[in-house]
């Protein structure tokens, strides 16, 4: 089984903004998809990327080593 690689945090997510509030999403969540131990449905992918003023696609694509 191939290791998870682990992704950058989401854009101001961590710095503790409002990305939360705005998209739904409870601090634990956020940290959770972070982490790739959880996956949201497609609806929240789209209101999550319109919170963080990101294109949905962005929240998929891997960044760094």
């Amino acid at each position: 089984m191939p290791a998870k690689s682990r992704r950058e945090p989401l854009p101001c997510a961590s710095a503790g903004s409002t990305t939360g509030g705005a998209s739904g999403f409870d601090r634990k969540t956020v940290n959770r998809i972070e982490n790739g131990r959880h996956s949201p449905s497609l609806d929240r992918v789209f209101i999550l990327a319109h919170a963080l003023d990101v294109q949905p696609l962005e929240l998929f694509q891997q960044r760094g080593p």
